[in-house]
Formats: structure tokens, sequence, C-alpha cells
């Protein structure tokens, strides 16, 4: 016990300098999930609950019944969007808000809002077993573009020519916020075309979270997110995404 008392104090928290949130021109962003899971609901293994299809329906008109490989067996209701780049998915243990046409994070948080107040009072529980927001980037680039594309502290042996030419470079990151858990994976997957891509993937999680208090932790992440974002850009890759728009509170 005193061991894990003294493993837990000296934690240290993922140390970001601050910026002044804004938003850009463009983004890099080609998914974005949130997934808040909860205690399994039995009954909906077999047949997603119709009534949060029905109260969706005006915002994720398309549906899709998805059936699960053994051994698992189960059943998920995929509600999508009219232009299809919105999902919603609805599990026996989980409802998660996905997009590959995110825009800004008001407009993600103002969907996953509707959701979850209309799912809360049918899960039968107070709390959710894990929240987790996902943010997958990728940025295109050519090789001799690579010096100033992402933090420089990212790619020191890529750099310094350590290992010649490189096809790819992957590394992954679990730590702590003050919030939660972090994974952050980033690096270059193999690409036989002269373009390539470098990707940024930064996970945010927190496990047994009460409802009331999930949409704030989903900012707090946010917010983490937007710093993490930042900090590992380099020039070039800040220049790509365009005009600086400033963000006003809401």
């Amino acid at each position: 016990m005193l061991l894990h008392k003294a493993m837990t104090e000296s934690i240290q928290f993922l140390n970001l300098p601050d910026v002044e949130p804004v938003q850009y021109e463009r983004n890099f962003i080609k998914n974005t999930v949130c997934e808040l899971k909860f205690p399994i609901i039995l009954d909906w293994e077999n047949k997603p609950p119709a009534s949060i299809q029905k109260e969706l329906r005006r915002d994720y008109p398309y549906h899709d019944m998805i059936y699960s490989m053994p051994p698992d067996k189960e059943v998920y209701l995929n509600l999508r969007s009219k232009n299809k780049k919105w999902i919603v998915s609805i599990r026996p243990d989980a409802i998660v808000l996905e997009t590959t046409s995110y825009m800004n994070f008001e407009d993600f948080f103002d969907r996953l809002e509707k959701v979850v107040n209309v799912v809360k009072d049918k899960i039968d529980s107070d709390f959710f077993t894990r929240v987790d927001l996902r943010y997958i980037n990728v940025i295109d680039y050519t090789p001799d573009e690579i010096e100033g594309l992402v933090n420089q502290d990212l790619i020191a042996p890529i750099l310094k020519n350590v290992y010649g030419t490189v096809r790819e470079y992957l590394q992954r990151v679990n730590g702590y916020t003050e919030y939660g858990r972090f994974n952050f994976r980033h690096g270059i997957k193999p690409n036989d075309t002269p373009n390539q891509d470098y990707f940024l993937d930064f996970d945010y999680f927190k496990e047994g979270v009460e409802i009331q208090d999930a949409l704030d932790l989903i900012k707090k992440f946010h917010e983490y997110n937007f710093k993490f974002f930042h900090w590992a850009l380099g020039e070039k890759a800040l220049l790509k995404l365009g005009k600086v728009i400033p963000k006003t509170e809401k």
C-alpha cells in the first residue's frame, strides 16, 4: 500500500506549453472518435434500442445493422448523418460518436451533447466505465519537407540520418494527464509513392466517470489536445493550416 502511494505521488503529468486557443483555416484531422462505455446491457446484445434511433433520426437519418463476428455475436446499430460523414454507433456497452468531417470542437461537442442527453436515461447507470476522446491527424509531405514538419524532438534520429532512408517510423507514448491517461502515437507508415504521410494520433481516456462529469471531461481532453497538437507541429505544418481564426468563449 505504501509503495503504491509513493508511486502515485511521484507521477508527473503531461507538461505542455500554454497556447492561445484558435481555429485554423484547415486541419489535418482524418478521424475523430469519442467513446463512452457503460456497464453492458444484455438486452442490447441482440436488439439495439429503437428509441435511441427515433430520437436521433433527424440528425442521423440512415442506419446500418452491424453483426460482429463470433464469439461475441453482438449486434451494433450505426446511425449515419445525411452526408454519411458522422456516425453514432450504439453498442451493448458503449455509445460512440465518430466523424471524418471535423470542422471545430464546438460543432463536435454540440453533437456529442445531444447524443449523451438521449442516451443517459436509457443505460440505467450513473457512470461511464470509460470515457475516450481520440484525434487522428495525417500530414502529407514530400521527403525533402520532413525537416520543420513536426517538432524536431519527435524525429531527431531522422534529421540526424541515424537510420538512413526510412520507410517506417513509429512511436507510442503512454502517460498521465491531470484528468486521466493518454496514448500518443506518431510516425511514418510504409508508402511506396513519392509523397508520404506523417500521422499524429492523440488519445485521451479515463475510467469510472460520473455521467454528470463526462462532458466537462471531454472539454478538458480537448484543451490538452490542442496544446499537445500545437507542440507536435513544426513551422511548415503550421503554414499548411492556413489562416488563424481567433476563438471566442462560448
